[in-house]
């Protein structure tokens, strides 16, 4: 196989593109897009993990219900959406029920 000095050049030149496009997309934190990707999703939930407030009682029975059902999934996905707390304590919360 032999490689003349055009082809080569151009080979180079898509391997430094290639690994200089990688550098710059992995410079933004991964956590800083995901949080923008749930807060464009969810805006009523708090983004902050330590910002949750306490489940209101109508709440707290829904999600009841929901566990008492079987869809424990869709219980804790409500607490965290009423609530904004994070994925453990929104569980803790429903396994408590």
């Amino acid at each position: 196989m032999d490689l003349d000095l055009p082809t080569i050049a151009l080979l180079l030149g898509v391997a430094i593109v290639a690994f200089l496009l990688g550098r710059a997309s992995k410079s933004r934190r991964p956590d800083d897009l995901v949080s923008g990707q749930l807060a464009a999703r969810s805006p009523n939930v708090v983004s902050s993990p330590s910002a949750g407030r306490p489940p209101a009682p109508e709440v707290v029975a829904q999600a009841a219900q929901l566990k008492s059902r079987g869809q424990i999934i869709h219980a804790v996905k409500l607490v965290r959406e009423q609530t904004g707390l994070s994925l453990k304590e929104a569980k803790d919360i429903v396994d408590r029920l």
